[in-house]
C-alpha cells in the first residue's frame, strides 16, 4: 500500500467490520499511514440496524475510544474521529450537532428514507428509476449541503441499476456536475476494489468502482480520492491502491493525497 492518506475506517460497532480500534491503527502505522481518519457508519436516534451501523447509544463510547488513542499514538501518526453518514435533509440539525464533536463527516449514501421514515437499502429493487433517482437526488444534496468532506463510494448506485441507459447516465453527471460546481472530491472505493480483485477482474465494470462512472470524469475539474473503506485492520496492508491509481491514470482524473480536516 503506497497510500499515507486514509479517512475511511470502520469499527466493530458497525456490526460488520472486525478488529478492535487499536488493531486499525498499528496496522496503519505499519502501512506507514500518516493521517488515519476513523469513520464507521454514522447511528441515527430512533433507528436499529444492528449489521449496518452502530447503536446510537455507542457514540459517544466511539468518539471517546478513537480521542483517547489519537492522543496515545499522536506521535507516530495523525488521527482523527469521523463518521460516514447517509444525508437525509429532515435531520440537518443532527449533522450539525455532531460535527461539534467530531472532526468530519463524509457521505456513504447506501439509504433512503421509505414513506414510514425507515432506512430502505438503494440495492434492493434493481433497475427502478425512481430508486435511483432519490439516491442521486440525495447525494445532490449532499454535496450542496456542506456538511461533507467527501462522497464515498458515488458509484454505488450502479450495483442497483444495472442498465446502462441515458437515464442513469444523466443520473450520474447529476452527480458529477454537483461535484464540479461544489468542489466536493468524490472516492474511489478501495473496499469496492477488493472484491473485485477477489474475482480476479480488478479492472473490470462488475462492481464500484465502476469503470462506465469515472469515465465521465474524463477532463472535469473534479477531486478524486482513494479511500481504503477498512472493514477490517490488515486492509492497510493490501495494494489495491495500485488500481485505483490505474484507473486515474485511465481516465486522466484529479487526485488529491489528502484532505484538510481542520478546514
Amino acid at each position: 500500500m503506497k497510500l499515507k492518506y486514509n479517512y475511511h475506517t470502520h469499527t466493530y460497532r458497525c456490526g460488520h467490520a472486525l478488529g478492535e480500534d487499536e488493531d486499525y491503527v498499528n496496522c496503519a502505522i505499519k502501512a506507514g499511514i500518516k493521517e488515519l481518519g476513523f469513520s464507521d457508519h454514522a447511528p441515527f436516534n430512533g433507528i436499529s440496524q444492528p449489521r449496518v451501523r452502530m447503536d446510537f447509544s455507542q457514540l459517544d463510547e466511539y468518539i471517546s475510544s478513537i480521542n483517547k488513542l489519537k492522543e496515545k499514538y499522536k506521535d507516530q501518526i495523525k488521527i482523527y474521529v469521523g463518521l460516514e453518514a447517509e444525508y437525509f435533509h429532515e435531520i440537518n440539525d443532527y449533522y450539525k450537532e455532531l460535527l461539534t464533536k467530531l472532526d468530519y463527516l463524509i457521505c456513504g449514501q447506501h439509504y433512503a428514507l421509505d414513506n414510514s421514515g425507515q432506512p430502505s437499502y438503494v440495492g434492493f429493487k434493481k433497475d427502478d428509476k425512481i430508486m435511483a433517482k432519490g439516491y442521486v437526488d440525495r447525494v445532490v444534496e449532499a454535496i450542496g449541503s456542506g456538511f461533507f468532506k467527501y462522497i464515498a463510494h458515488p458509484d454505488i448506485i450502479l450495483n442497483s441499476y444495472t442498465i446502462r441507459d441515458d437515464f442513469i447516465k444523466e443520473q450520474c453527471l447529476r452527480i458529477i456536475d454537483a461535484a464540479e460546481r461544489c468542489h466536493v472530491p468524490l472516492e474511489i472505493n478501495l473496499e469496492g476494489m477488493n472484491r473485485k480483485v477477489r474475482n480476479g477482474a480488478p479492472l473490470d465494470d462488475i462492481f464500484y468502482p465502476y469503470l462506465y462512472f469515472w469515465k465521465m470524469l474524463e477532463g472535469r475539474d473534479v477531486d478524486v480520492i482513494l479511500g481504503i473503506d477498512a472493514h477490517y485492520p490488515e486492509a492497510f496492508l493490501q495494494d489495491y491502491d495500485k488500481y485505483g491509481e490505474e484507473i486515474i491514470k485511465m481516465f486522466k482524473l484529479h487526485k488529491i493525497n489528502r484532505i484538510n480536516i481542520e478546514d
